[in-house]
């Protein structure tokens, strides 16, 4: 098995001549068979993000959330001194998980101070701490112990690669009735707000007890589906996948994933390409997006008439709010398709001749693979092929970097 240091070849021409650390690394990841170390460089927006298909050591993963830990002082004195990256956080998920303790001798005192854990569900092990980051030509022989600890350790563990399918789908059912959770505790808030101000005026009696009907609809609707868990989200999934002309539908961590392809505008007997669309089905929201969007001012146009995902709706406004509040993800899919289709010439985000103009620098990629689904997916593909496009067009426009997680991977070996 190759091992991620295979590149130091090039300054350690003979595997005798490497320095004794990079064996001690080398020898546990072959003997744990641990496909990849990495570092990732921001943080990352839900623990579910950390789940990896193979067994990966992850140093110093940043969960957005209050999720910090503390280390003996002492402790972290004694590393930071030898160079190691220390980041105090923690993933506080609730899963079975096997912690990982090293042992540091301090003033002739040993201290037993927990360092990571193992995740046997998720394929990841995670270190609070970058074990390995330090002068590789000048480390210290403390080093070396704590990595023989560290594999003595995690050796006993039985370290075994599971197949994480079944649970990236459970947290993605999950996720969504967290939101339909959260949704509901928002609209008891806003209940409860709504019948306060119905007290300043007759004109905000009538205007806010219709909200107030549209909530207690929402309300039921939504204890109907907490109640019914799964089975429900998975009824109105089949529901939209019976339309015509939905190409592909999948639950995910933004919600219910509706693809429609692309869409043809009609205006002026004149018929008009839009993009690619994907619809994402949320509780108390919905977003669309266009992969083929319009980029003008660090703004995304995925139609006229929907801008950075957010549609405007124009007189179907009321009755978009009435079948969201009923769960009719069905008929709203339907209708989205049917808005999409048409051009209000008196309230567009970017009006038709903009739109058009625009088009000619920054065309509709049919053909390409589709993206990874997910919003911040999406974007990342749209930015990319627009500043493909002003690259092409003689334009300077800086192309908006990704983030790289991974520090080095082992190549892919069955386990």
């Amino acid at each position: 098995m190759k091992t991620l240091f295979s590149d130091l070849q090039t300054h350690y021409p003979n595997l005798s001549n490497y320095p004794k650390i990079i064996l001690k690394i080398n020898h546990l990841l072959t003997g744990l068979k641990i496909k990849a170390i990495e570092r990732p460089t921001e943080s990352f927006s839900t623990e579910e993000e950390l789940i990896r298909d193979k067994l990966t050591i992850i140093l110093c993963p940043k969960i957005d959330g209050d999720n910090r830990i503390r280390m003996d002082p002492q402790v972290e004195d004694v590393l930071s001194s030898r160079s190691h990256k220390i980041v105090k956080f923690d993933v506080s998920s609730s899963l079975d998980c096997k912690e990982i303790k090293l042992k540091e001798n301090i003033a002739g005192t040993d201290h037993k101070f927990t360092v990571g854990k193992y995740i046997p569900k998720w394929n990841i092990i995670i270190l609070y701490f970058n074990l390995f980051e330090c002068d590789w030509n000048n480390f210290s022989e403390q080093t070396l112990v704590l990595i023989d600890q560290f594999y003595d350790q995690v050796k006993k563990f039985g370290l075994k690669r599971v197949d994480t399918t079944k649970e990236v789908e459970r947290l993605k059912v999950e996720s969504f009735m967290n939101h339909a959770k959260k949704a509901l505790g928002t609209i008891d808030s806003s209940i409860h707000d709504e019948n306060y101000h119905l007290q300043d005026s007759y004109k905000a009696i009538t205007k806010r007890n219709r909200k107030i009907e549209v909530y207690f609809v929402q309300k039921e609707g939504l204890k109907k589906l907490i109640h019914s868990g799964s089975k429900q989200i998975i009824k109105q999934v089949n529901e939209i996948k019976a339309l015509p002309f939905v190409k592909d539908i999948q639950v995910t961590f933004d919600g219910i994933m509706v693809y429609i392809g692309n869409i043809r505008l009609v205006y002026n007997k004149k018929s008009i390409d839009l993009g690619r669309f994907r619809i994402y089905l949320q509780p108390e929201k919905i977003t669309i997006i266009n992969l083929d969007a319009i980029r003008r001012s660090g703004s995304f146009y995925d139609s006229p008439h929907v801008s950075d995902g957010n549609p405007c709706y124009g007189g179907w406004g009321e009755k978009i709010s009435e079948l969201l509040a009923k769960l009719e993800f069905k008929k709203i899919v339907f209708l989205l398709k049917l808005i999409l289709q048409k051009y209000n010439s008196e309230s567009p985000h970017l009006s038709i001749s903009d739109w058009n103009g625009l088009r000619k620098h920054q065309p509709i990629r049919l053909k390409d693979t589709l993206p990874e689904i997910g919003i911040p997916k999406d974007r990342e593909y749209t930015n990319k092929i627009r500043a493909e496009d002003s690259k092409k067009n003689g334009k300077k426009e800086a192309d908006v970097p990704f983030p790289v997680y991974s520090l080095a991977e082992v190549d892919d070996e069955d386990d």
